[in-house]
């Protein structure tokens, strides 16, 4: 069961700043039934499911029919 990303950090600039931001790498999705939901804040809860939402677009186009019903259950709105 999976809780947690891996990122990587990235420099960026605005208005000749230099900031440092992180790109997900792994795409796969949370395991909701660790998550106690009702403890998460609408931002929260806003970043999974945007997050649920990027991992199918950006994986759904290298799965066949079975494996992107799976994913889209596993990546449900919460």
């Amino acid at each position: 069961m999976r809780i947690e990303n891996l990122v990587y950090t990235k420099i960026k600039y605005f208005n000749k700043k230099e900031f440092l931001t992180l790109e997900t790498l792994t795409l796969v999705p949370y395991e909701k039934e660790l998550i106690d939901v009702s403890l998460l804040s609408l931002v929260e809860k806003n970043w999974l499911n945007n997050y649920h939402k990027n991992v199918i677009k950006n994986v759904s186009p290298y799965l066949n029919k079975k494996e992107k019903k799976w994913l889209k259950i596993e990546c449900k709105k919460i």
